[in-house]
């Protein structure tokens, strides 16, 4: 995903479903894609900005967010088979 941003400090997350809410599982866990900008870590919840902001300088930048998507749980591997 590519998005085009104003100068300043931005954070971008992005999500693979229709309606840009994240949906979950059970556990807490995406059950589709989800990025954010420098490729920041997510362990129990979103990162932190600081992991995420990238600095704009000038009138416009691109700033790539990459989508990772979780692994099925065992159950649901079982079942697809």
């Amino acid at each position: 995903m590519r998005q085009t941003e104003q100068a300043g400090d931005q954070q971008r997350a992005a999500v693979a479903n229709d309606d840009g809410k994240v949906n979950r599982n059970l556990f807490g866990r995406p059950t589709e894609g989800i990025g954010f900008s420098r490729n920041a870590p997510m362990n129990f919840g979103p990162p932190r900005f600081e992991d995420a902001a990238v600095r704009v300088v000038g009138e416009r930048a691109v700033i790539e967010v990459t989508l990772r998507f979780e692994p099925a749980p065992p159950a649901a591997r079982r079942a697809q088979r």
